[in-house]
């Protein structure tokens, strides 16, 4: 692991910190900072021609506490206020007649381990706590495939994982060594869930559910100890490609192909959201949602979709600097800075300036 560190603008003079003595222990302490930082451009562009990026294609964001964890076609990345650390080397793997370093999702979970979900190489987990070796890998037959899609964390700390053949879940011994814990496998023999890819899974803090997107029986929830539901959008067999939760339990679910559907948990209807129902979402295939307050997010193959306050907005490269209308993965940091990756670069985007 190497570590890339970006420049965050330029430093107070040595003299000038000392004068806050009073307030601090003595000595220069170049990290003090009087004042907030000032907000940086709107839009800011990630390529492999202006940072640490090996690879313009990013599958993944993923936002844990502080950090923003990103995957691409070639390692992953931990940002944090400008600097970057890179994962390369580490995540490199054998697969067919060569080696790949595709990571397709990152999670991180409640013990602070992290587990990079690779595209034919199983499972990279990372602990820099761990007793014995920090990094270890997870193949079958302990995963129900070596492909893994989706990977997500739930309120009590097992990890959940989905594969080109269905779930896979890790739960944790007494200690944080994952050679001490158990795995769990579903598919179809025990389970509503399909023998076939799940492209989303996510834990919904609203319900206390894991929600897995599957490629033809739409969506299966399971609370974890026995209660499995499954449900489809209207009885169709579509490829749900990503999940985004609200408080008012209704989940945003985009397709590969379809547009988006919003679903009631409470009633269990779902309702498509696409041109025909005047959702101006910029294309049908919807690989990214993220939701805040008071705004959704759809990241198409045809540019970004805004819905705020019943309005929609569109950006694609026309009207913004987004590298690609190719949008591949949405995550929204506390501070507001959303993060959006597309398949020529990483975007950082804030209304009225982004916060570093």
């Amino acid at each position: 692991m190497k570590k890339d560190v970006q420049g965050l603008g330029s430093t107070l003079p040595c003299w000038l910190i000392s004068l806050a003595v009073v307030f601090r222990a003595l000595g220069c302490d170049t990290d003090f900072n009087p004042l907030p930082a000032e907000p940086g451009p709107e839009w800011v562009v990630y390529t492999k021609a202006t940072s640490p990026l090996s690879s313009d294609v990013i599958n993944s964001i993923t936002v844990a506490g502080n950090y923003v964890w990103v995957s691409s076609d070639d390692g992953a990345y931990r940002l944090f206020r400008g600097t970057w650390e890179v994962f390369r080397d580490s995540l490199e793997y054998v697969v067919g007649y060569g080696s790949s370093r595709i990571v397709n999702s990152i999670t991180v979970d409640k013990k602070g381990a992290v587990w990079f979900a690779l595209a034919g190489g199983g499972l990279r987990y990372f602990n820099t706590f761990s007793s014995g070796e920090h990094w270890r890998t997870v193949r079958t037959p302990l995963l129900t495939d070596d492909y893994v899609l989706a990977a997500a964390t739930d309120a009590i700390g097992d990890v959940w994982f989905g594969t080109g053949k269905g779930i896979s879940r890790f739960v944790y011994g007494g200690d944080i060594e994952p050679d001490n814990g158990r795995w769990f496998q579903y598919g179809s023999t025990n389970s509503p869930t399909p023998d076939e890819p799940i492209r989303a899974a996510a834990y919904n803090p609203f319900d206390e559910h894991l929600w897995f997107g599957t490629t033809s029986q739409g969506v299966v929830s399971f609370d974890g100890d026995y209660d499995w539901n499954f449900t489809l959008p209207s009885d169709h067999p579509l490829p749900i490609s990503s999940v985004a939760f609200n408080p008012d339990r209704t989940i945003w679910f985009g397709t590969l192909g379809d547009w988006t559907y919003l679903y009631s948990i409470r009633t269990e209807e779902w309702n498509q959201c696409g041109p025909e129902q005047g959702c101006d979402i910029p294309g049908p295939v919807v690989k990214a949602v993220a939701v805040d307050e008071r705004t959704t997010w759809f990241g198409t193959s045809q540019g970004l979709g805004r819905l705020e306050d019943g309005m929609w907005s569109v950006f694609d490269v026309s009207n913004s600097p987004l590298p690609s209308n190719n949008i591949t993965a949405i995550a929204r940091e506390r501070n507001g800075n959303l993060w959006i990756g597309t398949d020529k670069g990483l975007v950082k985007y804030r209304r009225g300036g982004t916060e570093p």
